[in-house]
């Protein structure tokens, strides 16, 4: 039997960093859906050494969220070649 690595918030983080340098997004989107928790971790972590909370973002508008939603389709589509 193969051994297994137990997923940890540094595994996490360097999948997450190696995945983005090669615009890997769909296997980025994969690693944050199946580790949740670790994915808002790093964004706490991030938000962090940004010296940011909750307040410092101003929420979208169902209209700007479905423009922004449609933008990264087209940049995944653009950049992969899949039809989404």
């Amino acid at each position: 039997m193969d051994k297994v690595i137990p997923m940890t918030q540094e595994l996490f983080e360097s999948c997450f960093e190696k995945l983005m340098s090669v615009d890997a997004i769909r296997s980025c989107m994969k690693l944050m859906e199946e580790y949740p928790e670790f994915t808002d971790t790093m964004a706490q972590n991030i938000m962090n050494e940004l010296d940011l909370t909750e307040e410092d973002f101003q929420p979208l508008s169902e209209e700007e969220s479905k423009a922004g939603l449609q933008a990264l389709k087209e940049r995944i589509a653009r950049e992969t070649g899949a039809v989404i």
